[in-house]
């Protein structure tokens, strides 16, 4: 059952640049979407009923490769709900050719990303392999979500964690996924609180892998 435009709820027109914008993942000949889609030029039009409606749409989307959703918040305040996150995480485990995952600048704070991050990268299910979660509000907590998950995830090969929170605590939890985790080959840990003794933490854990 594969959506096309006219099987969306009515919009109001000041979403209408986003709402067009799926006329271009569409490709009406071959009934497959392109490659990639993004909110960048969008997300100032973008409301959460609307992005409800593209993550709804995602899962059946086929070619659909790399996913941006991205500067979908107003202030501190997420687009994202629990609903609509845990939508997100279904559609993008339920659809295997979506391959990278961009959530940069999303606001989403650590109880709301803790209680789904951990089920994205869970289970094989998926084909996820590049995640962005660059410039959100993710602590220690759904980092311990993410890297316990991460832990037995053979799927996943860069993760982006930038401009985040985790603090030396979080990095703990860096240091145990690496040391069961063989197959994600780059991690970005920039600017996310961790000092020295945290960065200790994890450099035997990452050491022992490179030399594995």
């Amino acid at each position: 059952d594969h959506r096309d435009l006219h099987s969306f709820p009515t919009r109001r027109s000041s979403d209408l640049s986003l709402w067009t914008g799926y006329a271009t993942l569409k490709d009406p000949e071959k009934k497959k979407y392109a490659g990639a889609y993004s909110t960048a030029d969008a997300e100032q039009l973008l409301s959460t009923d609307a992005l409800s409606a593209i993550v709804t749409a995602c899962e059946s989307m086929i070619g659909l490769h790399t996913l941006r959703l991205v500067g979908l918040r107003s202030g501190d305040a997420s687009f994202f709900t629990f609903e609509v996150l845990g939508a997100l995480v279904r559609a993008v485990k339920g659809n295997a050719s979506i391959r990278s995952l961009d959530l940069s600048d999303d606001a989403l704070n650590d109880e709301l990303a803790a209680s789904h991050l951990g089920t994205l990268l869970g289970g094989e299910k998926g084909g996820l392999a590049v995640l962005t979660l660059r410039h959100n509000n993710l602590k220690e907590q759904s980092g311990k979500h993410l890297f316990d998950a991460l832990g037995s995830n053979k799927q996943l090969h860069e993760l982006d964690l930038s401009c985040n929170l985790l603090a030396d605590a979080g990095a703990a939890h860096v240091a145990a996924m690496l040391r069961s985790n063989d197959k994600l080959t780059a991690l970005d840990l920039y600017s996310t609180a961790i000092g020295a003794e945290g960065g200790g933490a994890c450099r035997p854990a990452s050491s022992a892998e490179s030399s594995a």
